[in-house]
């Protein structure tokens, strides 16, 4: 009983100072690229910094309980490891997600809700990747070789559903808030699938390679070619996904993507 008090106390505490970590970094990025620092952008009420940085929070807590409830030590170079892997994953976004585009800018600056909206699901779901790579037993490089490849799948599924989905990045940089929360939401769901193949123990690292691109192309088959028209369907019934996204209808388009981000979650579970 002591033993597991101790053990909570100390996931608590792990956990806590990964967050605090990531507020100082924050803090050091505000105040070197724009004068600014968490506070001021609390107290400006920047709703959009706000959506982005609680993301951020979220995906690293979501990496650190990969490794919750056992050794503290290993718990805390798992934490690390989470935070360097999401730090890394956020510098490479810049480039991939809206290239030629300053993203932090238009987040921190103008406030742009969209694009916070947008980055704050592709952190939640690389928070989620890396909690799959950590979870199961297998060395400590499998975790980075599953995390990248996890991410360079996430990112070429996004990339596929913005090619069949114009507008969504114009949209996006002009602040319309609902095609930041579908492109979002849908990174999310895409790691929903992702977290069913790479979730496990470690076998080789070319059987589980190919177990990983196998289980990811059924289950995103299964996810652009049925579950994107049924639901699309099925529970908005007055109006097209196009349509949404155009009227900038949030409450329909929220619909929609949380109902997908359920579907993806029972997709993971099948392919695992």
């Amino acid at each position: 009983m002591l033993q597991s008090i101790f053990t909570m106390f100390g996931s608590v505490a792990i956990i806590t100072s990964l967050l605090y970590a990531t507020k100082l970094y924050f803090n050091y990025t505000l105040t070197t690229m724009y004068e600014t620092n968490t506070t001021d952008q609390i107290n400006n009420q920047n709703n959009a910094f706000s959506i982005f940085r609680i993301s951020i929070y979220f995906a690293i807590a979501v990496s650190a309980i990969g490794t919750m409830g056992g050794d503290l030590v290993l718990q805390s170079w798992h934490g690390v490891l989470g935070l360097v892997f999401i730090l890394g994953a956020f510098k490479l976004s810049d480039a991939v997600l809206l290239p030629h585009y300053d993203d932090r800018h238009a987040i921190v600056v103008n406030g742009n809700s969209a694009v916070a909206t947008m980055m704050g699901g592709y952190m939640i779901a690389t928070g989620i990747i890396a909690y799959s790579s950590f979870v199961g037993t297998g060395p400590w490089w499998t975790s980075f070789v599953f995390f990248v490849l996890g991410q360079v799948i996430l990112l070429g599924m996004g990339k596929v559903y913005q090619a069949t989905h114009t507008k969504l990045v114009t949209n996006i940089k002009a602040n319309q808030l609902s095609s930041g929360i579908m492109l979002g939401g849908m990174f999310i769901a895409f790691a929903m699938i992702l977290n069913g193949a790479i979730a496990g123990d470690f076998e080789s690292i070319w059987k589980d390679v190919q177990a990983v691109l196998v289980s990811t192309a059924i289950g995103a088959g299964m996810m652009f070619i049925f579950v994107n028209k049924v639901v699309d369907k099925l529970f908005i019934t007055h109006m097209s996904l196009n349509e949404m996204i155009e009227t900038n209808n949030v409450g329909a388009t929220s619909t929609i993507v949380f109902i997908k981000i359920l579907m993806a979650l029972s997709i993971g579970y099948v392919v695992i």
